[in-house]
């Protein structure tokens, strides 16, 4: 009770309101958090009734510390008309609310709820109260806003409030809705989610799923919107400021920089020229293409071998990383410049800042972080051969520097475009010290623990040569070393692995593991997808999918009942032929009572079909069977890779080696993974409607064949 008195003292102390109105949005707020209104008209009736409250006491509620908050959630429930009395209440003090470390949240909700507002005042006529005559509209309030920001906007541009609420005028302005994790801050984002300001709470997962940092999802918007046709011009006079300030400031700044990338991503969207303009401007006055000096004409005079090789190392040596790539700032702004850039205008930046100085780049702390950008927006087989072939020699500097991050990527890249796989492989297993075939059985443990054959075995150096001499006594040692723990990153190097052409090497290393190493990589949530990636992959063959699953036989239960365990389960009931499947089923089925009473169990049995197994024994076979060929071919629909470029493997995760990269990241769901994680029942209905698909999709095939056929032969020798 002295407590709760305490934190009620220490709250009037911190408010400019008194105690009663204090209690008053307290309670408010408690209503709206139980949302427990009987229908839509009563939660309208509260509203109203709140408003009333509000309306001409806007600016002290907004910027008090304590009812702020209050006002976020109610902002989220006011009509069109409510917004319009608020906004122009508050017209003439717009900056001064945007520059409030609380007023800027409020302020920042009402912004993204005006094309809410503008859709509601045009979707429907109505008679206009005598009370209401004198209320301007929505979009003209809009651009009141924008000209007030405009006049500020030097001021707001790199300030730490006021910039979050031009952050949220530009998506308006280009009628997108991006991801929370370019619009707010971290801790912005943290705040909102402990005092439940989230509405769409999946919205912001979703968008930190696997591949979301590298992949165009975090380009591309949430949802898009119509806009009126005054939004284009201030988006576009928006940019034109922009252009004409100091960049190189805006964007070495950690206020400036985020608001820089919302207008990129805004302008990716909705005006391509503008996105081009805005990309070559930050690249210009930053010096970008000038790094490179050009050789003079007695420089370039022919030279020997050896000349030329410590031309390079000084090269090399006198090599210094380019402030906008090593500050932990500036190069978030040239990852997204990247991801949005045409095919040329990227190549004209790899010419004249990555080539040739890819290594140190990716030894930088901070740099490496581009470089793995710089090859997850690749889009060229040459372009990826070139990158490659530069960074194979460095995959062992990386790892002992820790960027696993660049040898993950790499792996993605050289499965994603079919390229210097063999040597790829034959590097990644020499950095880890296993390319010997007496080895190279332990290729899977290392790898996924990240350690090197030596530290693995706990060899000292004069041990490692005796047993390389002596390869009888290397299996005794391996006996004695067991998986302990699995590696995030070198997770995601095995599910690339598993993806290349010729997995025969990685797969035997993976088949040979014991039943209680490959435990530990199931039931761990990061190692289940290394297991799901090897049942999953094309290049793995059903033979060697099926003594995996035999293997396993006897644990599917326990692991059942683990989180990544369930998923293996799974993978291995959904890959598996219907002997192998009815075999997982009456496994599953007699510890069926185990496996209600456990979170993870009850969606096995669902997923796995096990009440329908039960229920229908005898024509659950034969409807199995039918079931496995229409999933195949769904399967190949959803699956089929577009121009040298694997879906699966496009999916990998953005690594996590630093704090510098935060959330933690979950790995996504392939479409097909939704389609059979419906269960037994719905996948065979799904497939039944999905057969005119596969028949369409083999037709439009066989038109587009026929047509590259003949223009083959129309081509001149």
């Amino acid at each position: 009770m002295k407590n709760r008195r305490t934190r009620k003292q220490l709250k009037v102390a911190s408010s400019l309101l008194d105690e009663q109105t204090l209690g008053y949005f307290e309670r408010v707020e408690n209503v709206i958090n139980d949302d427990d209104f009987e229908d839509e008209e009563s939660r309208e009736l509260f509203v109203e009734n709140v408003f009333s409250q509000i309306e001409n006491n806007e600016i002290k509620l907004f910027c008090d510390r304590t009812i702020s908050r209050t006002m976020e959630k109610l902002s989220l429930y006011f009509s069109d008309i409510q917004v319009r009395k608020i906004l122009q209440n508050i017209e003439e003090h717009y900056s001064k609310v945007a520059m409030d470390k609380c007023g800027s949240h409020v302020l920042q909700t009402l912004v993204c709820v005006i094309p809410k507002a503008i859709r509601s005042e045009r979707s429907y006529q109505r008679k206009v109260s005598e009370e209401n005559k004198n209320v301007k509209g929505t979009e003209e309030l809009f651009l009141s806003l924008c000209s007030r920001l405009q006049e500020d906007f030097s001021k707001l541009a790199d300030h730490v409030n006021g910039s979050h609420v031009v952050r949220a005028v530009f998506e308006v302005l280009g009628g997108v809705k991006l991801s929370d994790l370019v619009i707010r801050s971290r801790a912005s984002h943290q705040s909102r989610e402990r005092y439940g300001h989230s509405v769409k709470k999946g919205a912001s997962a979703a968008q930190t799923q696997v591949g979301t940092a590298f992949e165009s999802n975090i380009v591309k918007p949430i949802e898009t919107v119509a806009i009126p046709e005054s939004f284009p011009p201030i988006l576009k006079h928006f940019t034109e400021m922009v252009i004409k300030m100091d960049l190189q400031k805006l964007v070495l700044h950690p206020v400036s920089n985020p608001l820089l990338q919302t207008l990129l991503l805004v302008l990716h969207t909705k005006n391509q020229s503008l996105c081009k303009k805005l990309c070559k401007a930050v690249m210009s006055q930053i010096d970008m293409f000038s790094s490179k000096v050009e050789e003079s004409p007695a420089q370039e005079r022919p030279r020997n071998d050896a000349a030329e090789e410590n031309q390079s190392i000084e090269e090399e040596s006198d090599y210094r990383v380019p402030i906008l790539f090593s500050n932990e700032i500036s190069s978030y702004m040239i990852e997204k410049i990247l991801l949005v850039v045409s095919p040329k205008l990227w190549q004209k930046i790899y010419d004249s800042y990555f080539e040739s100085h890819l290594p140190q780049l990716g030894q930088h702390p901070v740099a490496n972080f581009v470089v793995q950008y710089l090859m997850a927006s690749i889009t060229d087989k040459s372009q990826a051969n070139q990158v490659i072939v530069e960074l194979l020699p460095y995959m062992e500097d990386f790892l002992m520097l820790g960027h696993v991050g660049v040898v993950a990527r790499m792996a993605e890249t050289v499965a994603r475009f079919q390229i210097k796989q063999k040597k790829f492989l034959k590097a990644l297993l020499n950095a880890f010290h296993c390319k010997e075939k007496t080895k190279r059985s332990s290729a899977v443990v290392l790898i996924s623990s990240l350690t090197t054959h030596e530290v693995f075995f706990g060899l000292r150096p004069e041990e490692q040569n005796v047993l390389e001499e002596d390869n009888s006594n290397n299996e005794a040692v391996s006996n004695d070393a067991k998986l302990k723990s699995v590696n995030y990153n070198g997770v995601l190097i095995l599910k690339a692995l598993f993806d290349f052409q010729d997995t025969n090497k990685i797969v035997s290393s993976f088949l040979s593991l014991s039943l209680e190493d490959v435990m530990i990589l199931a039931n761990d949530p990061v190692g289940s997808y290394a297991v799901e990636a090897f049942l999953k992959s094309r290049s793995v063959t059903n033979e060697q999918k099926h003594m995996f699953i035999e293997k396993m036989k006897g644990t599917y239960s326990k692991l059942s009942c683990e989180k990544g365990g369930s998923r293996v389960v799974e993978a291995c009931w959904r890959n598996a032929e219907v002997s192998y499947k009815k075999a997982i089923t009456e496994e599953l089925a007699q510890s069926e009572q185990q496996l209600k009473a456990n979170f993870y169990g009850k969606f096995v049995l669902r997923n796995c079909g096990v009440e329908h197994f039960k229920r229908k024994d005898k024509s659950w076979h034969e409807q199995e069977q039918r079931t496995a060929k229409k999933m195949k071919l769904l399967h190949d629909i959803l699956e089929e890779p577009v121009d040298g470029a694997d879906n699966h493997t496009r999916q990998m995760e953005f690594p996590e080696e630093t704090q510098k990269r935060a959330g933690e990241f979950k790995f996504k769901d392939s479409e097909f993974d939704k389609c059979a994680s419906l269960g037994s029942n719905k996948t065979h209905d799904l497939c039944d409607e999905m057969q005119f698909i596969a028949e369409a999709v083999k037709a439009s095939k066989s038109v587009k064949k026929s047509e590259r056929k003949k223009k083959k032969k129309k081509k001149p020798k």
